[in-house]
């Protein structure tokens, strides 16, 4: 499909905007899944390859500079535990 052509392209290219763009469109279920998954890189828990080169495992002994801002992943964690409790059929998320 076109349009995830499109959304890979971008998330190659700019995966924070990406992810603010998933939020200021409603689509907060995407933006937390992306989210997610650019710790789990960030992290080594999982392969970079699908983010911009930036994007590499942190080492816990450098300075880090940040990729989402803190609040942006405030508002995802607002957004899914408002959702949790409309919709129970919603899982909690966890970034362990």
């Amino acid at each position: 499909m076109a349009s995830d052509l499109l959304f890979g392209f971008i998330q190659k290219r700019n995966v924070g905007q990406l992810i603010k763009c998933y939020g200021r469109y409603g689509e907060w279920e995407k933006a937390t899944e992306l989210c997610i998954r650019l710790l789990h890189a960030l992290l080594g828990k999982r392969s970079s390859d699908e983010f911009d080169p930036t994007i590499k495992r942190i080492n816990p002994y450098a300075p880090v500079e940040p990729v989402i801002p803190e609040t942006v992943i405030q508002r995802l964690i607002g957004q899914m535990e408002a959702r949790k409790s409309s919709n129970p059929k919603v899982v909690p998320v966890s970034l362990h």
